[in-house]
Formats: structure tokens, C-alpha cells, sequence
């Protein structure tokens, strides 16, 4: 976890920040529980519409394995030696020897040879190694256990769908709606936006188009705030239609969810689960006041709701079985 979450840092910073401009503050880290649960965190504080965000985010993990096998030998070993300098590094006082040695206690695992433990298995990991475990535990496609939680804070500024509208609307119309009101179009509706996409896959043209980009000025100029000067209607459009803007982006992200769900292919947890446990699984959650997106993500307005299903986590099984030194 810690080579991969290496590997991912400097991408996905580069990829939402730089180049998407979505927020300042993005980064991921790694989260590990005892009992041996550990998990890739990705966070974005932005503007834009947090339900934007996510499929952005997911989108970055969707097709970030191509970045893992087009790795170079040369880039691989760059990260093997940064955190093998990591891991080597000396502690620079009594103060980090005693806390890395509490760590090791209050963790219940006693591994005080982690250290040594981690370098040595690092020289053993090559790239296929990598790409073998996003496969297995971070490929939405092929990962038997994916799972995915999306935590959203959404600002006063912003209005947020309620999760009866996320159902009926889904997560790509939700978000180029938000995307589209962020420009200014105050007056469209979820209903609106959704007849939008349906109409621009009926022309069977991409978003990329020149016909789509006029279809989505349009769109936007019959919806703008009625306060808006005809000077920032027009610098508003232009931004909204540019072929990078977040507007276009989402648009391109409906029409994808659009054809997926005309092909029958459905996103969210995969079939390895079985039918039978899936059904159990969508009553339990159906009875606690979750809504279930037709992507198959399943939605709660409330954050205890979901605490509330939170099965405590396995104990930690200690690495060696600790003797005192001394006896009585």
C-alpha cells in the first residue's frame, strides 16, 4: 500500500488539480485499521459540484491502470528507492523511538521489526507485482472486493440534490446540472438537464462536437439568472463551451453513463458477490433509509445512518507472541 500510494500521489494531484483545476487542497493517503482493513483515500476540497468531483475522481481510478503497466523500469525503481530511503531513515531523537514503539503497542500487531520487515519484502516487488494488486483490490472492474465510500460536504452555495432526485436523475445528469449552474444558469432543472442529454445522444453526435457545443450554448443562454448583464452572459458562454471546461467534461460523462445503461451494463458491485447476497444486502440497506442511484451506488442523506451499519473491525493477531524479560 505504501509503494502504490507513492506511485498515485504526484498523478493525481497533477491530473485534478493542475490540469482540471478542480481544488487547492487535493491529495491522497492511505488509511489502515486494525485488523488488517486499509484503504485509499482520495480527497478533493473544491467549488464545483461534489458529485462531480466523485466521478472525476473515479475516473482518475477508472483508467489509471494504463499508467501502471506503461511504467518504465526506470520510474519503477525511482519510487522502490524513495521509500526505501523512507523507511531508512534515521529518528532523530528518543522522542520518535518511543512513539514508533507505542505505535507498534497500541496497533496490537508487535511488529517492532517492521521496518526491517518492509525493506526487505520492497526488494522483492517488481511492477507486475503492483499492477497484479490494483487489479485485486482497486480495479472497479476486476477487483472481487471493491468497494467504494463517498463522503460529500456540500457548500451553502450549492444546492444539494436530495437523494430521491439522485435516484431518479442519476449521478452524470446531478453533475453536469451542477457543473452548468455553477456558470450561471440558475433557472434549469434536473428535468431539463436530463431531456438535454437524452437530445444530444439523439443526435448521435459526441460532446466534443461542433453541433453539441452549440446545442450546450443554447442551453445555457435560455437558462442564465434574469440579473446577469448581456456582457457576462457572453464571457459566461464562452467559458461554458470550451472544449476543457468542466461543463463539457460532464457532458461527456452523461453521455458515457447514458450509452453504458442503454448497453445494459451496470456499474457499482460486481456479479462475484452473488444474486442472493446482493438481494439481502439492498434490503438491509433499503430498510435503514438508504437510495440506491441507477448506477447502483447506494445513497444516505445522513451520516449516522450509514455509522450505523458499521460492523466493528476484526482485533489485530499480533505478528509474535510477547514474553516478559523478567520474571517474578
Amino acid at each position: 500500500m505504501d509503494l502504490l500510494l507513492l506511485i498515485v500521489q504526484e498523478p493525481f494531484f497533477d491530473q485534478l488539480r493542475t490540469k482540471e483545476q478542480l481544488g487547492y487542497i487535493t491529495y491522497c493517503s492511505d488509511r489502515k485499521y486494525n485488523g488488517g482493513m486499509m484503504a485509499l483515500r482520495l480527497l478533493v476540497q473544491s467549488e464545483a459540484n461534489p458529485t462531480y468531483v466523485a466521478q472525476r475522481i473515479m475516473h482518475f481510478i477508472s483508467g489509471f491502470r494504463q499508467r501502471l503497466v506503461d511504467m518504465t523500469s526506470a520510474e519503477f525503481d525511482k519510487y522502490t528507492n524513495s521509500l526505501q530511503v523512507r523507511y531508512e531513515e534515521k529518528l532523530k531523537n528518543l522522542f520518535e523511538e518511543a512513539s514508533r514503539f507505542q505505535q507498534h503497542i497500541s496497533s496490537g500487531y508487535y511488529e517492532f521489526d517492521k521496518i526491517q520487515h518492509d525493506v526487505q519484502t520492497l526488494a522483492e516487488v517488481g511492477k507486475d507485482d503492483v499492477v497484479a494488486f490494483w487489479d485485486q483490490y482497486v480495479n472497479p472492474e476486476t477487483a472481487a472486493e471493491f468497494r467504494v465510500v463517498t463522503a460529500t460536504v456540500w457548500s451553502a452555495k450549492i444546492k444539494q440534490p436530495s437523494a430521491d432526485e439522485m435516484a431518479r436523475f442519476g449521478e452524470s445528469v446531478v453533475a453536469l446540472h451542477g457543473c452548468l449552474l455553477r456558470e450561471g444558469a440558475e433557472r434549469l432543472s434536473l428535468e431539463a438537464t436530463r431531456d438535454f442529454v437524452a437530445a444530444v445522444v439523439h443526435t448521435g453526435k459526441g460532446a466534443s462536437s461542433a453541433a453539441v457545443e452549440h446545442m450546450v450554448e443554447a442551453l445555457f443562454r435560455a437558462n442564465v439568472a434574469a440579473d446577469m448583464s448581456p456582457a457576462d452572459v457572453d464571457k459566461a458562454a464562452a467559458k461554458v463551451c470550451e472544449a476543457v471546461s468542466h461543463v463539457r467534461t460532464a457532458l461527456a460523462m452523461a453521455l458515457e453513463a447514458k450509452a453504458v445503461a442503454s448497453n445494459g451494463v451496470t456499474n457499482g458491485t460486481n456479479g462475484a458477490h452473488g444474486g442472493r447476497r446482493q438481494h439481502t444486502c439492498a434490503a438491509d440497506l433499503a430498510n435503514i433509509g438508504a437510495v440506491r442511484t441507477g448506477a447502483g451506488a447506494w445513497l444516505f442523506e445522513e451520516a449516522a445512518a450509514y455509522k450505523a451499519t458499521l460492523r466493528q473491525s476484526g482485533a489485530p493477531i499480533p505478528v509474535r507472541h510477547l514474553e516478559p524479560k523478567y520474571s517474578a
